[in-house]
């Protein structure tokens, strides 16, 4: 008679799918009440690497698996300043920056968007924005990410299902207001099943 919860901690690069056995369902975490002996079992799914930048071509046209090339708006620069993530290469965004790419996600169940952003000599107010859109003139927000203290951290974000179409675009954004708002992206990738 003793309700018992029970929490599915997927593995890197694996999302949770479902529970079988005595217990059904898509909840995480998950109780059910115990009154004999039961097994449960955990389904993951694995994620497909679907797309991924790293920025160390150099140019606007690296990485693999998107649709297209990024296209750069205002003060966006691949460079190796600033101590990238990872490799010789990140993006920089300075004050209002920003950046889109195409990707064709149809056919996906789910995929999520990993990245790794940093804001260096912020103020107050300024914020690093990632955006969606099916044709690159209706946007929604998908984050609005703030930090002060200038060191990389990782950031993990849903793609809706309305967006898993054919015509995806992702764009990043700044929102700085002076030449000292410097925003960091390196180690773009996105996974799907």
């Amino acid at each position: 008679g003793t309700s018992v919860t029970v929490t599915a901690n997927p593995a890197a690069n694996h999302t949770f799918s479902n529970w079988s056995g005595n217990l059904s369902g898509t909840n995480n975490p998950s109780s059910l009440s115990i009154v004999s002996a039961a097994n449960i079992t955990a389904n993951f799914n694995t994620l497909t690497l679907i797309a991924s930048e790293g920025f160390e071509s150099g140019d606007w046209e690296g990485g693999t698996g998107w649709n297209g090339k990024w296209k750069n708006a205002s003060n966006a620069l691949n460079t190796t300043s600033g101590t990238p993530y990872a490799g010789t290469h990140h993006l920089q965004l300075k004050k209002t920056g920003s950046i889109q790419r195409p990707i064709n996600l149809f056919g996906y169940s789910t995929a999520t968007l990993s990245f790794y952003w940093k804001i260096v000599a912020n103020n107050p107010g300024d914020q690093l924005y990632v955006d969606i859109s099916n044709d690159g003139i209706i946007w929604t927000q998908l984050a609005n990410l703030t930090t002060r203290n200038g060191s990389y951290v990782e950031e993990s974000v849903a793609i809706p299902s309305l967006y898993l179409t054919a015509t995806t675009q992702l764009r990043i954004r700044g929102t700085g207001n002076n030449n000292g708002d410097l925003f960091y992206i390196d180690n773009i990738t996105i996974s799907g099943n």
